[in-house]
């Protein structure tokens, strides 16, 4: 017992006496783990959270030179990008351990509010670019008779 004492009494005089005025945050200023740490092991790490959000940055300055083209893309395309690209940004800011703990805590409870429940136990994220809107899906039925349609009108009119 007389060794705790020591190396408590150790402990404090190695420390700012003035910290010792608010017990918790010296408790969490000494502390060697994150006081979310349970809660946000299950997302992507803030490594990867920062490489998600420049990917989104670099899609989003995509889709507003696309908007030249086509504006009506560009508006239906841009509110879904603001949605995932906030999600993103709330996951960041939880992580940020520098934020004062009560920010990192609304952000978790915005961030579950946004991606449901279920994909929040699941520290389950939605893709920074809608990647689906870019994957290959062949043409539909239509498509493929107006093409068959179109072709034979243009050999019909070959030959004559």
């Amino acid at each position: 017992m007389h060794m705790v004492s020591i190396a408590l009494a150790f402990t404090l005089a190695a420390n700012d006496p003035n910290e010792l005025a608010d017990p918790h945050a010296w408790m969490f200023k000494q502390a060697a783990f994150d006081p979310l740490g349970w809660e946000l092991e299950r997302f992507p790490s803030p490594h990867e959270v920062d490489a998600e959000l420049q990917s989104h940055l670099a899609h989003s300055k995509w889709l507003e030179v696309q908007s030249a083209f086509d504006p009506t893309l560009y508006i239906d395309w841009d509110e879904d990008m603001c949605e995932r690209g906030v999600c993103w940004e709330l996951l960041r800011e939880a992580q940020n351990r520098h934020n004062w703990l009560e920010t990192r805590i609304i952000a978790l409870d915005e961030l579950k509010v946004r991606i449901k429940r279920e994909n929040y136990n699941l520290g389950r994220m939605p893709p920074s670019i809608p990647i689906w809107r870019f994957q290959a899906r062949g043409p539909s039925d239509l498509e493929l008779k107006l093409f068959h349609d179109t072709l034979a009108a243009f050999e019909r009119g070959k030959g004559h």
